[in-house]
């Protein structure tokens, strides 16, 4: 009988493990997905001298990232002031405001994370079957957008 209560213990101690390890892999690849995808964006941004909400592009920045969500802000550096006086956006001087950050700076940051995102897929708590059935994360999918966009296959195969 003892030895039916400790396998149980183990059992359940190993579940609540697992349990853990996934709900930890659904925050850091929800962290990571945001992360790319705020430096994907500052890059592809990078020379837009003119936004919807007027004037040029301010890069956005990651504020801080807890629990799989992250904080964002915006960059409110000076512009980088071109003289272009045929440009569309120029103003009555003849300068075009650029966004003022680095790109180098902006891929660096994102190689960092896809490294990351790499790493993590590499050590994920389940087997790649497991994540086309989709059972493990549903808990995940209701807490984590980016995560549900990135490894929800149920739609997607039509299932």
């Amino acid at each position: 009988m003892i030895k039916g209560i400790i396998i149980t213990i183990f059992s359940l101690s190993t579940l609540a493990y697992s349990k853990y390890n996934v709900e930890i892999f659904c925050q850091d690849i929800n962290v990571l997905l945001q992360r790319v995808r705020v430096h994907a964006q500052n890059i592809a941004n990078h020379q837009t001298t003119r936004t919807e909400r007027g004037g040029h592009y301010k890069r956005k920045l990651l504020s801080k990232c807890e629990k799989g969500f992250c904080t964002f802000k915006t960059d409110h550096s000076s512009p980088l002031l071109k003289y272009m006086p045929t440009h569309p956006d120029a103003n009555f001087e003849g300068y075009v405001a650029f966004p003022s950050f680095s790109i180098k700076e902006e891929r660096e940051n994102l190689k960092m994370a896809q490294k990351a995102y790499e790493i993590v897929i590499k050590h994920m708590p389940i087997d790649e079957e497991k994540l086309l059935i989709g059972h493990d994360f549903k808990d995940c999918f209701k807490k984590y957008a980016f995560f549900k966009r990135e490894f929800d296959f149920k739609d997607y195969l039509g299932r």
